[in-house]
């Protein structure tokens, strides 16, 4: 997307994109992309490693300018992403020799940990990849940063180009301890030009958090050029290798820093324009001292810069002068204080610009420096006598050399020269120039005249009651203006724009950050946006600034739980008291109970939460917290009844309320009384109060695709959701794809295909890692019957995932996904490890049970018993179990004389089972060949960790994917492997029912080891086949797309009592096998049934 510099620089810019000294990442996570360069519309990859296995992080993308000062604009923020330790290196302890990663030469082949396909509105320029650590605790934030380009497309109408030096910059990175000057051994001595490095690979990270050199010439340029609306393009130095006719439409072309490195046809890239006519302005030294030849991957990326003489590449290597610019390097200093620069009056008169006050420019000298070769058309415009040693002299030239084209080479010959244009982090002695920005203007051919202003003043202004863009306009003339920041903040709040809002506050903070006010409204912004770990230290400051206020210590205890530190919100509620004189919450201790009873339920200790709010109740039976507690209290019980009562309360205080309004659609939906619930939600969608919030329209969307299947209807909610909610979509980003997805289905149906594509591909590039879009793609073409194309889709849910897993293929002659169909494409099996007892139950299983057994045997880890155990099934599902026995002897055969349900038969194998992990497998799905494997690493990297759980879809025999409720993919409880020991010591067995034992167990573990210490996959490792006769596809227990009913619901609110109980340490969580007491009621039906 092309839009002007200066309708750029209207953005308000973000603070934020810098790393503050002592928040270094440094070996806690590092990371580098590929490919160094990019366009918009294709593909970035983020490849991360870790000391820390399980390290969690997240990404943010900046373009780097102006903004109004900021210096950047933040323009992405991926969602929590994780890695872990795939080798990493450091200046003081060098390579980690855990898994001996040490080929930084051939580069790091880190995986995947997260893809972004290029969005078209990005707009060219320097970007940087911040990476950060999400901690709890702030001083654990931590973060590295990795810059990449996004270059233009030839041929775009701008007359000045910026070329990046992208191999010099990899030829100075001295991460893993080379570059292509110097190595350095652990104890950080500095050996100076080795000749034995060979290659340097482009994959790897920089030598520094920062992100290495790459933007330390580069930015200032930039930022200087943005400052002054001053329309450029940006290239790499990569492009004109494949390219050498790339700059010959531009009339100035400008480089800049030590671009020592380049190679032959970058060179005759640059002559190319110089014939053309153009003007090439190098403002820094060393150009093209050393050529280089450069390798591509298998993927047509640049890989390796080749730095060593060959037979087949002769003229590889250092050369003492470069003829084309007619300059050889001079002299070096790499530390400050660094010399003068003399401006010559020949200089100033060529352009015309006026004399300055000296003509010395601090510290321009630095680093590295040319001499000027003698040559015809050559004119020395600086020059300069740099006494280095005793006795020895060397000089630094800068020139304009003319060619028969009339087009030019300025070599500025310091490697500073960019550094006097704009501030930019450390650069020791050297200031910002004027004469040196005027200089520059007339070398890229613009009037100096009309650019040189002034700095923008700061002075902050009463400016309320203004609207929105009369902020803009303030904040134009003065970036820093504290009082528009804030109130322009407001103004985004108040109209539920939280995403743009949050970057006025932050700004507002950063200008000053002593207002308690600005910390404020910026910490409730990130409540909208449930950003809760960014709160905290937010929370921290406002109390250390106004530890009495009563308000910020109430919303510190509600933070502390939706950070779910349950423990320690219930200490700080307890020591809430209002010492003010106002007496200003005079239902403190009411709203205390309140607030304990809010914590229990988010901690499901329900019991203890129905007692908190019962208290409060009694206390003041009308008092409005207490009774949307109560309500919520029943609804997550399950009980949609009760909980119906409960809210109707509710809108007798407050008609409006939302949340009662919803539960009572809800309590409807669960009753069968799809009219009135429907009814209800219509009413909130064309509510102007209300038509901005999401869940009402979800809620439709669900009835109207899945049960009354109006395919019309349910894209028209889909776009009347979009239209009321518009740009505040950005708000829910973790659900957007529930209506993206239901209104590309419902488009399928109606036989839009093409539009249904279009819709889903425009939001996947936007979030590339957003399995529910691949799934809904496979699921589109596969209704319009490209099934090659729907497998493809399909697989793609597969790709990003950060470990290594093997390919899939189709035996189908439509490539259907269908369990019978579904196989691995090539794996390398594991023999050694623990022994993992693999349970499968079956009951009348004759169709599948071959697939589901062989979908075990096919596993990447191969060292496991698979124990099968047939539940009385009175056709020949036994006999095929034990003829698959003869063929495999770690299948062991069960058969039971009494069909006692699949959890009594879990049971029964879990007498039998001896291995150290135990997980478990139905006898009608598919299992993906790295689930095992995938599992055990987890549990054998983690000691702290019981269980691992993954994700799974569920398909039909015509391959269709199931879609109910929030999408695709859902939580498996039948994928849990778990520690067998600890488990069945602690936890014991199944409870002995019919249905959804394996939700009461999972959750039993959780209550008594702590919901962290199961891990979750979100990857579908399952493919659960949908048959009528299914547990979860028909029958009387069947599950449809309101979720849990009849005799499962009320079996769920009795073990969540159980659960609690277990909790407040009133009942053992232990439950035995055989069950001769039980631990809590159940629907008889589930016994009987």
């Amino acid at each position: 997307m092309s839009r002007s510099i200066k309708i750029e620089n209207q953005n308000l810019g973000s603070y934020d994109w810098k790393i503050p000294r002592g928040k270094e990442a440094n070996e806690m996570l590092q990371g580098y992309l590929r490919p160094q360069y990019i366009k918009c519309g294709e593909q970035l990859s983020f490849h991360t490693s870790s000391k820390i296995d399980s390290c969690k992080f997240i990404i943010r993308i900046y373009r780097l300018g102006w903004y109004n000062g900021a210096g950047a604009k933040q323009v992405y923020r991926s969602s929590e992403l994780s890695t872990k330790n795939h080798g990493f290196w450091t200046k003081d302890n060098g390579f980690n020799e855990e898994n001996n990663f040490s080929n930084h030469i051939e580069g790091m082949d880190w995986p995947s940990s997260f893809k972004i396909q290029i969005p078209d509105n990005w707009i060219s320029g320097i970007y940087i990849a911040k990476f950060s650590l999400t901690h709890t605790d702030p001083s654990l934030e931590k973060s590295y940063i990795h810059p990449f380009w996004i270059c233009s497309p030839k041929n775009n109408g701008i007359k000045i180009a910026v070329v990046n030096s992208l191999i010099s910059s990899q030829c100075r990175n001295w991460w893993g301890g080379e570059n292509a000057v110097s190595i350095t051994d652990r104890s950080n001595e500095i050996f100076s030009d080795d000749k034995s490095i060979k290659t340097l690979s482009f994959n790897r990270p920089h030598y520094n958090p920062r992100g290495g050199d790459a933007l330390r010439w580069n930015y200032p340029l930039i930022k200087w050029l943005e400052k002054n609306n001053i329309d450029i393009a940006f290239h790499t130095d990569l492009e004109l290798e494949n390219d050498t006719s790339l700059l010959d439409n531009y009339t100035h072309i400008i480089t800049s820093g030590p671009t020592r490195y380049w190679t032959e046809k970058i060179e005759d890239a640059y002559k190319n324009t110089v014939e053309c006519g153009n003007h090439l302005i190098h403002l820094g030294s060393e150009a093209g001292q050393y050529i280089v030849r450069l390798e591509k991957d298998k993927q047509g990326f640049y890989e390796k810069v080749v730095l060593s003489d060959n037979i087949d590449d002769p003229n590889i290597g250092p050369r003492l002068e470069n003829k084309f610019f007619s300059t050889t390097v001079s002299g070096k200093n790499k530390n400050p204080p660094w010399n003068n620069y003399n401006i010559s009056r020949e200089f100033l008169k060529i352009f015309s610009i006026p004399k300055p006050v000296t003509n010395n420019v601090e510290g321009l000298i630095g680093l590295s420096w040319d001499k000027s070769k003698k040559i015809k058309g050559l004119k020395v415009v600086s020059k300069n006598k740099i006494k280095q040693k005793m006795f020895s002299n060397s000089y630094a030239n800068s020139h304009i050399l003319e060619f028969p084209s009339k087009g030019r080479i300025f070599n500025a010959g310091v490697s500073n020269w960019t550094w006097a244009l704009e501030n930019y982090s450390n650069h020791g002695n050297v200031i910002k120039d004027v004469t040196i920005q005027r200089l520059t203007l007339e070398l890229i051919g613009l009037d100096h005249n009309k650019y040189i202003n002034s700095d923008f003043s700061f002075n902050s202004r009463d400016n309320i009651n203004l609207n929105f863009e009369d902020y803009k306009k303030l904040l134009m003339k003065d970036p820093h203006d504290f009082d528009s920041l804030l109130n322009a903040g407001i103004y985004l709040w108040d109209n539920n724009q939280f995403r743009e809002a949050e970057l006025y506050f932050e700004k507002a903070v950063n200008v000053n950050p002593k207002s308690l006010v600005a910390v404020y409204r910026l910490a409730r912004n990130h409540h909208k946006l449930q950003n809760y770990e960014d709160m905290l230290e937010l929370y921290e400051k406002l109390l250390r600034g106004d530890p009495e206020n009563m308000t910020y210590q109430i919303q510190y205890c509600e933070l502390l739980i939706n950070l779910q530190d349950y423990e320690k919100a219930e200490i700080q509620i307890k020591k809430l008291e209002d010492k003010s004189d106002s007496n200003k919450y005079p239902d403190l201790e009411i709203r205390k109970l309140t607030m304990l009873a809010s914590c229990a339920l988010k901690a499901k200790r329900l019991q203890i939460s129905e007692d908190y709010c019962t208290m409060a109740l009694i206390a003041k039976p009308e008092y409005l917290p207490a009774l949307v507690t109560h309500a919520r209290i029943a609804h997550n019980m399950g009980d949609y009844f009760l909980a119906e009562q409960r809210w109707k309360l509710v809108l007798k205080q407050k008609p409006s309320h939302y949340s009662a309004i919803m539960g009572i659609a809800r309590a409807d939906f669960k009753k069968a009384n799809f009219i009135e619930g429907e009814t209800i939600l219509k009413k909130l969608i064309n509510d102007e109060s209300h038509n901005h919030r999401i869940w009402p329209y979800i809620e439709l969307i669900n009835l109207t695709f899945n049960h009354l299947k109006d395919y019309e209807y349910t894209a028209r909610i889909c776009k009347l959701l979009f239209q009321n909610l518009g740009e505040n979509m950005s708000n829910h980003r973790n659900i957007e794809h529930i209506p993206v997805c239901h209104l590309a289905l419902s488009l399928s149906k109606l036989g839009k295909y093409d539009e249904s594509i279009d819709l889903l591909s425009r939001y996947l590039k936007e979030d590339s890692e957003n399995a529910e879009y691949k799934l809904a793609l496979s699921q589109v073409y596969r209704e319009k019957n490209q099934g090659k194309s729907a497998f493809e889709h399909f697989k793609k849910v597969f790709e990003n995932f950060n470990q290594e897993i093997c390919n899939l293929m189709s035996n189908g002659d439509n490539m259907e996904i269908s369990v019978e169909n579904l196989l691995p494409d090539g794996q390398s099996k594991i023999e050694n490890g623990p022994l993992i007892s693999v349970i499968m139950t079956a009951y009348k299983a004759t169709d599948l049970i071959e697939v589901a057994i062989n979908s075990i045997l096919n596993q990447t880890y191969q060292n496991f018993e698979l124990i099968v155990i047939d539940d009385a099934s009175p056709d020949d599902t036994f006999e095929q179990i034990s003829t698959l026995a003869k063929l495999d002897k770690r299948i062991i055969p069960i058969k039971l004389e009494t069909n006692g349900g699949t959890y009594v038969a879990k049971n029964h194998g879990l007498l039998r089972a001896k291995g150290k992990y135990v997980a478990f497998h139905d006898s009608d799905d598919w299992c993906h060949p790295d689930k095992l494997k995938l599992q055990i690493q987890k549990l054998e990297q983690n000691s702290e960790l019981v269980g691992v759980t993954t994700g799974y879809i569920r398909v039909d025999e015509n391959s269709n994917i199931i879609y109910r409720g929030k999408g695709a993919i859902r939580h498996a409880c039948i994928s849990l492997m778990f520690r067998r020991d600890i488990i069945m010591s602690n936890i014991g067995f199944f409870d002995s029912v019919r249905v959804s034992a394996d939700s009461e167990f999972e959750r039993r573990i959780h209550t008594v080891f702590g919901k962290n210490s199961v891990d979750h996959f979100h990857i579908p490792m399952i493919v659960a086949s949908v048959r009528s006769d299914s547990l979860s596809g028909g029958g009387k227990f069947a599950l449809d797309w309101t979720g849990l009913s009849g005799p499962r619901l009320d079996y769920r609110k009795q073990f969540e009592l159980f659960h609690d109980r277990i909790r407040l340490g009133k009942q053992n969580a232990y439950i035995s096998f055989p069950l001769h007491e039980r631990a809590f009621k159940v629907p008889s039906i589930l016994l009987t049934g």
